[in-house]
């Protein structure tokens, strides 16, 4: 239905003028944009361009065809090869998206106070004049601009949402007045292996910051004040050596990727909000102390909703429960399925795994309520590992329906186990494997589910069950 109403626009658009393609709003067919620029034959109708071209061919112009499009609001370029550099742009475009765009500042007369979106990914463009013009300017992106090496002040362009300079392998330094860009709510600077320093922020608006792969950056950025809506953040692959203190400002923060922080010592603050955390196979080179690991565990003590860890950790957490040695762990509900999360710890032998997977099956009275959930984990783990869940997240309320007695005793039994691929393996049949858990565990939500609902033990062999009420006097046989 999509194709087909863009199909009926297109050939509205074509009908303006069937033999005369410069007399039309929209042009997006190479054979009639090459020809209006290398003829000259631009006109004022001209309100969106959209070039994309495949092979060699190159455009050969004068670099003025776009002076005669004074309406002109959009200009989409990709892979095109120019014979010149732009002598002129409009100054009632809105849009300038250029790929690849091969030369290092725009004409020296554009003036870009209507431009909203400034797109140049993978071009020469140096990032080195005054940005004082671009006052209506909503998204910036530069990623994989090999000659960007520095942000300039930018405290000029209030308007700005989204910053993108993923790939700028060159860059150094990020103007200080980034971190105080008030709308800002999209800043990416993934594979900036040269960036060093990224001062203090205060971004209230940002909701997904992105540092991963940033190699030479030691230091996470001061929090000077309270953040709400920061959801996201990624350091994978970073050189970040400790979590500050101010961490907790961020109040908001939902999500928290630390796979392969291999120089990551101290966590000495942390948001009591984070639903996602995943730390994977640091253990390699890792400094982390245990102290900081148990913090990171500890998250799940406040109960949050949709919760999912993933941390390398060699010891069991004492507040669990109810834990069992193997790859399941059973429990007896009755009248409504419990808040709890659901524990994991497993590793992989093979040092040469891939493409691995977390399974969870759940059974309630020998019926399997529809799943198997699985989780994708992109990082071998030849270390122990933990891995924890909301389990009432995990489970469709719809699948619940009819398998719960509501006046008796239900069995849960939940299953996990690991599944792999070794590319080195001899055979097809000997590349997948499956690793079981080494032990599994329960940990009830406190503030969400009765007590007196909940068992262990069947209540068959046991009519009086006294439930664990303070962290540490779990039914745990592996903390003795």
């Amino acid at each position: 239905m999509h194709d087909l109403i863009q199909g009926m626009g297109k050939e509205i658009v074509r009908r303006q003028s069937p033999k005369e393609p410069e007399k039309r709003s929209r042009l997006w067919l190479n054979e009639d944009i090459i020809s209006i620029l290398e003829e000259n034959k631009g006109t004022e109708k001209i309100e969106a361009i959209n070039l994309d071209m495949l092979g060699d061919k190159e455009v050969k112009w004068d670099g003025m065809a776009f002076k005669k499009m004074s309406n002109l609001m959009m200009l989409i370029i990709r892979n095109a090869r120019f014979s010149t550099s732009p002598k002129y742009l409009p100054s009632s475009l809105k849009v300038l998206d250029w790929k690849g765009y091969p030369y290092s500042h725009l004409p020296c007369h554009f003036n870009p106070k209507q431009l909203v979106i400034l797109r140049m990914p993978e071009s020469c463009f140096m990032l080195t004049e005054s940005l004082k013009m671009f006052q209506s300017l909503c998204v910036m992106d530069f990623r994989g601009c090999q000659r960007v090496k520095r942000i300039p002040d930018l405290s000029e362009v209030p308007n700005l949402n989204e910053l993108w300079l993923e790939g700028c392998k060159d860059l150094i330094s990020v103007h200080p007045s980034v971190g105080f860009l008030g709308k800002l709510k999209r800043l990416s600077v993934k594979n900036c292996r040269k960036l060093r320093t990224f001062l203090s922020i205060w971004l209230s608006s940002l909701e997904y910051f992105d540092l991963s792969e940033c190699e030479s950056l030691q230091k996470f950025p001061e929090i000077l004040g309270t953040m709400e809506n920061l959801r996201e953040i990624n350091l994978n692959y970073s050189g970040i050596e400790e979590l500050p203190l101010s961490f907790k400002n961020l109040a908001g923060l939902q999500k928290l990727e630390l796979t392969r922080c291999l120089r990551l010592q101290e966590v000495r603050g942390i948001s009591p909000n984070i639903k996602e955390l995943e730390l994977v196979n640091v253990n390699w080179y890792s400094h982390l102390s245990s102290e900081s690991r148990k913090i990171l565990l500890n998250q799940a003590l406040h109960e949050i909703d949709g919760l999912k860890i993933t941390i390398e950790e060699d010891r069991t957490p004492e507040w669990l429960d109810h834990c069992t040695e193997g790859d399941s762990v059973s429990f007896w509900i009755r009248k409504q399925f419990p808040n709890m999360a659901v524990c994991f710890a497993a590793s992989i032998a093979d040092p040469y795994h891939d493409q691995l997977e977390l399974h969870i099956n759940v059974w309630i009275n020998g019926v399997d309520v529809g799943f198997p959930y699985h989780e994708a984990i992109h990082a071998s783990i030849t270390s122990q590992h933990i891995f924890l869940f909301d389990l009432q997240h995990l489970i469709p309320e719809e699948k619940l329906n009819g398998v719960i007695l509501d006046r008796e005793w239900n069995r849960v039994e939940v299953y996990c186990y690991l599944d792999f691929l070794n590319y080195y393996a001899d055979d097809w049949d000997s590349r997948r494997g499956i690793s079981s858990p080494k032990w599994s565990g329960i940990y009830v939500y406190r503030k969400k589910s009765s007590e007196e609902d909940i068992r262990f033990t069947s209540p068959d062999e046991d009519p009086i069950f006294h439930f664990p009420r303070s962290e540490g006097s779990s039914s745990n046989p592996l903390f003795g």
